[in-house]
């Protein structure tokens, strides 16, 4: 084993050397790094996060749980619950340390409690954050092999201020460091081409297992760019003997499939990764799909993948020069020699593989899935404006490097747009309002904790919490110390103090009018079947809940002189941006 972790070690270490081998922009990065940390303490501390569909801090257990006992299946694979577990063991073993009892619920209650908690939060962070790095510095690398230093450095520049990514890349969602892992696994290809040195092919075969071994979905960005170089890159490059390309490739797919088998838990739990793969051709993707499965959905996705971009990625003008990148690029990548090709074309396959065969298959358009076009964009934005500064005279070389500087600027704003909605969140406020409640009030809450605001639990609170919902108490990811499953319709019979309604949770429940090519999902069809939530919280957006009145309506909202010029609050994935109302008990009539 030690040899082998020798070799794996030593092997290794040219690949970290060629990554970082800009200092200046590993500078830059540790800089980035610093502030995606900070921005991310948004909604901590708490015993659960505001990041839907995050793995943390609470939801890595069951991924752990469930990708390994036999026959039990997870919506993601086991690597990343399992990074985050063993990067989080300390924290968990203190908790047990220090539990009131080792008893099951002793265990629970000092596991499941903030500090606990909050600790595997910024854990999870912290890695995604460690790979979003990875991913810029693998995007860099292929563009400076492609087009020079320069041109790394501002691909980067251009991916730090990319707002979509920079959110995902300091969140607990697994979007970013599945695609890290597979940048990394295209950039090795690159580096094989350049050198066809049989480990840089072992390597990028590794990080493509890692990657889907993090999330299935990262496949998308890897077929297209695989196949290129596997059985078209010879030909461009006439330093690859063919007969030592497919000895090689032979022993990289082995190399894929063990690490993949190993990673994704395929081999401890067989029968589980097929019940996964189930889900994921089936209810995991079709039944969140929002387009028609026919031509008109399909042109409809792609008109609004199109659309969404200008505001998901960087201001309009700066996202329109990419574009104008890429058709530069286009033209520019057959000139300077065929391995010169091979990079400059690497970036622009990943992307149109990830949106053809994975993004329009499922039918979505929401930010993480067309985020794999803002590292094609930023690949080939920054090699335009390095290519344009490198061949201006001197004269004119500092004018355009201030507007390359003044465009970083504009991009920035949307992200302090988000970092803005994250840190005023409405629900801040919706826990300073409870505060206010007169003491031994009841709360009375709705939907996921994800959604939630953080309720104050403890024995000396002002109010105590119940939280009413369709599943069983048993089934729910806990939230309240009262868990009741009941209809909605009949909270007057309960007669809570306030009633708290996010709209993360309850926008589900309300029907929309959908344009042609569009429709509502299987699964929010089927919230909408359920007759008595419908009519509750159609009612609570309405403010019409008989003896309840509309006490707190808490949104992201900016100073109107912000508005008035575009800074405006940004929703993303349901997690930032969105409404939380308080109602009030009234003298209003109690009959619904």
């Amino acid at each position: 084993m030690r040899p082998t972790l020798r070799a794996i070690r030593a092997s290794g270490q040219p690949v970290l050397r060629e990554l970082t081998a800009d200092r200046q922009l590993v500078r830059w990065l540790g800089w980035f790094a610093c502030i995606q940390l900070l921005c991310s303490l948004w909604d901590i501390p708490s015993s659960f996060g505001w990041e839907n569909d995050g793995i943390a801090p609470r939801d890595f257990f069951g991924g752990i749980a469930n990708n390994i006992l036999p026959g039990h299946a997870h919506r993601y694979p086991l690597m990343h619950y399992l990074l985050v577990g063993i990067c989080s063991l300390p924290f968990l073993l203190l908790a047990l340390i220090t539990a009131s009892s080792w008893t099951a619920i002793g265990i629970k209650a000092a596991v499941l409690s903030v500090p606990t908690m909050t600790a595997v939060s910024v854990v999870a962070k912290s890695l995604t954050i460690g790979l979003g790095c990875m991913a810029i510095l693998a995007v860099a690398s292929i563009c400076r092999r492609g087009y020079g230093t320069r041109a790394g450095r501002y691909c980067a520049l251009l991916l730090m201020t990319c707002m979509t990514f920079t959110y995902y890349a300091r969140t607990s969602n697994l979007d970013v460091p599945s695609m890290a892992w597979a940048l990394l696994g295209i950039e090795r290809l690159s580096a094989y081409v350049q050198s066809t040195d049989r480990r840089d092919m072992y390597w990028s075969a590794a990080f493509c297992a890692a990657a889907v071994s993090t999330k299935d979905p990262a496949y998308g960005l890897l077929v297209l760019p695989l196949a290129f170089v596997c059985l078209i890159a010879p030909w461009w490059n006439i330093t690859i003997d063919w007969k030592s390309h497919l000895s090689h490739l032979g022993r990289a797919a082995g190399v894929g499939i063990l690490a993949y088998g190993v990673l994704s838990g395929a081999f401890l739990n067989p029968t589980g990764f097929l019940a996964r793969i189930d889900l994921l051709t089936g209810t995991n993707s079709q039944d969140w799909a929002t387009y028609t499965n026919d031509w008109d959905g399909l042109k409809r996705n792609i008109l609004n993948i199109t659309t969404r971009q200008w505001d998901a990625f960087w201001p309009p003008a700066i996202t329109s020069f990419t574009w104008v990148a890429v058709l530069w690029g286009l033209w520019k990548s057959p000139l300077g020699g065929r391995r010169l090709a091979v990079h400059r074309l690497l970036p622009l396959l990943s992307v149109l593989s990830a949106i053809s065969l994975f993004t329009l298959v499922v039918r979505r358009d929401d930010h993480r899935f067309i985020m794999p076009l803002c590292f094609g964009l930023a690949f080939y934005g920054g090699a335009l404006t390095a290519t344009i500064i490198e061949r201006t005279t001197e004269r004119y070389r500092r004018l355009l490097l201030a507007g390359a500087i003044a465009g970083l600027v504009i991009c920035a704003v949307n992200n302090l747009r988000l970092i803005a909605t994250q840190w005023t969140d409405p629900r801040n406020d919706v826990e300073t309002y409870l505060q206010t409640l007169p003491a031994g009030s009841v709360v009375e809450t709705y939907g996921l904790v994800v959604y939630q605001p953080r309720f104050d639990a403890s024995d000396d609170s002002q109010y105590r919490l119940q939280r009413v919902g369709k599943k069983p108490p048993q089934k729910r990811n806990p939230l309240a110390p009262t868990e009741l499953e009941a209809p909605y319709m009949k909270y007057a019979e309960r007669s809570p103090t306030a009633l708290v309604i996010t709209d993360g949770f309850a926008s589900r429940f309300r029907t929309e009018d959908l344009s042609s090519g569009r429709i509502a999902s299987v699964v929010v069809s089927t919230y909408q079947t359920d007759v008595d939530a419908t009519e509750f919280f159609n009612r609570a957006f309405k403010d019409d809940l008989p003896g309840y009145s509309l006490a707190l309506n808490a949104g992201s909202k900016f100073p109107s002189w912000l508005e008035s010029i575009g800074f405006t609050p940004v929703s993303i994935h349901g997690s930032t941006g969105r409404t939380v109302r308080v109602f009030r008990q009234s003298t209003r009539s109690t009959s619904p």
